[in-house]
């Protein structure tokens, strides 16, 4: 696996992918450091502010928008993360969108962050979505979170078997659905959460 550490990034990034042929098969991910990540990432930050629009799938992340078996460990970013999608918009304070073994830990972000779409919208102010067999521990969010529909402090969307762990939110939460929580929007029954707390 690629690794990256001892890293930064602080330039702003945007990601646009609203044309006809990539609208429904591919996904936006935009990172601070990284798009996509299936590697190792540890001891990095990132400073820029984030967007990716899509008319489908956009990932934004602070750090990376889309982790898919990575692990990210001793890493922060501090830019404001926005998705803009029709449907599957995908926003976090760290990473947009994490999956399979996908793990975080002793990691924090503390930017401002807004998932907009008509339809699958996940904001968090650390992850957005949390898919898989992933896990969150040692980890926090400060930044404030919008979304219009699975809108957590910490994650928007927790899912699969997913687990969060000694982690914390503290930023301001506001959503316009049913689906919005201190620490997490929304969470299936297989997916858990042990001393945590906003």
């Amino acid at each position: 696996n690629v690794t990256i550490s001892n890293s930064s990034a602080s330039g702003d990034v945007l990601m646009s992918s609203t044309s006809t042929s990539a609208s429904t098969t591919t996904t936006a991910s935009a990172g601070g450091l990284v798009g996509e990540n299936q590697g190792v990432i540890s001891n990095s930050f990132a400073s820029g502010n984030i967007t990716s629009d899509a008319k489908k799938n956009a990932d934004a992340g602070g750090l990376v928008g889309w982790n898919e078996n990575g692990t990210i460990s001793n890493s922060y970013a501090s830019g404001d993360a926005t998705s803009i999608a029709t449907s599957g918009a995908y926003a976090g304070g760290l990473v947009g969108y994490t999956g399979g073994k996908g793990s975080l830990s002793k990691s924090f972000a503390s930017g401002n962050v807004t998932a907009n779409a008509t339809s699958g919208a996940y904001s968090g102010g650390l992850v957005g979505a949390s898919n898989g067999n992933g896990n969150i521990s040692n980890a926090y969010a400060s930044g404030m979170v919008t979304g219009n529909e699975n809108v957590g402090g910490l994650v928007g969307y927790l899912y699969g078997t997913s687990h969060i762990a000694q982690s914390y939110a503290v930023g301001k939460v506001t959503g316009a659905g049913s689906t919005v929580g201190g620490l997490v929007g929304s969470k299936t029954t297989n997916a858990t959460v042990a001393s945590s707390f906003w």
